[in-house]
């Protein structure tokens, strides 16, 4: 039922609050929202969408920079929902990154979770393999690193086809 008084009496959103005196810092409104691990996070969606950033350095020059991405949560229709939740970042050499394929070349990712202080969640490892057609595909190791805990999850494997991306977990 609709009671008029009480609208007055309703909780004041976040900028009200900071209008109102109520934070002394933006981190104190950081404090108070709830932080969610990756794990709690990706059971409740029923898909992510991942976009890598384009480096205007890489556009500009054609030499390879550090990958970055952000995900999102899926939407039915396949795009993108809400704001970002993870930060991926490659870690990998300069030579390794301009010298060799896509396929053949080693990496380390971290992402980090961003409603959970920026705190690393998953990283994903993928050694140098020699690759040629079929034969000796890439494969990417996951961990869950989230609570103190590093978890063996599972691997990535680029499986070989002509015409398209195929990827087996």
């Amino acid at each position: 039922m609709y009671n008029p008084g009480m609208v007055n009496q309703m909780a004041p959103i976040p900028n009200q609050m900071q209008m109102a005196g109520g934070f002394q810092n933006p981190n104190q409104m950081a404090q108070m929202m709830p932080m969610f691990t990756f794990k709690q996070m990706i059971e409740s969606f029923s898909g992510i969408f991942i976009k890598q950033k384009v480096e205007l350095l890489e556009v500009v020059t054609g030499c390879e920079t550090k990958n970055k991405y952000y995900v999102y949560e899926r939407g039915q229709d396949g795009s993108k929902l809400g704001k970002k939740i993870l930060k991926c970042k490659e870690s990998s050499g300069c030579c390794a990154r301009n010298c060799m394929s896509g396929d053949c070349r080693p990496f380390k990712m971290k992402c980090t979770n961003l409603f959970n202080d920026n705190k690393i969640c998953l990283e994903m490892v993928r050694e140098c393999a020699c690759t040629f057609m079929c034969y000796n595909r890439p494969e990417m190791k996951v961990y869950y690193t989230e609570e103190g805990n590093s978890v063996y999850l599972g691997k990535v494997i680029d499986v070989f086809s002509c015409c398209d991306f195929v990827f087996e977990v």
